[in-house]
């Protein structure tokens, strides 16, 4: 019994040096995708004090049937990814709109906003 409890053991670690951990999950589009929660969304009739860093647009579009339908929160998703990769923290959306089917989209909404670079206080 003890020769077998030592043997058990014994081959338990041999296998666990060899241990590989493999990965669909491509490294750098998990960065990009995190990206977009360290901008702080805001919304109103004027932007928050920041440095501006440009204005954007991002359009959430829904291609085929089995696609869920455009929305705002995509293509506002979007705009805080741009944002991020410009250097912004922060992003004051100044609309969404709502965009006729075409040949490309059958449903689609484009959103409009300000990136800014805001200091923490």
């Amino acid at each position: 019994m003890r020769h077998s409890i030592i043997a058990t053991l014994l081959l338990l670690g041999g296998c666990s040096a060899n241990f590989e951990f493999n990965s669909n999950l491509d490294s750098e589009t998990t960065r990009d995708y995190f990206k977009a929660g360290q901008v702080a969304l805001f919304q109103g009739d004027t932007p928050p004090s920041g440095k501006d860093l440009g204005w954007l647009e991002a359009t959430s579009c829904q291609q085929r049937q089995a696609d869920p339908a455009a929305s705002p929160a995509q293509a506002r998703t979007e705009l805080r990814r741009k944002t991020a990769e410009l250097g912004g923290n922060a992003l004051w959306v100044s609309r969404c709109v709502s965009l006729p089917a075409d040949d490309h989209c059958l449903s689609a909404i484009t959103c409009y906003g300000q990136a800014l670079q805001r200091h923490e206080d």
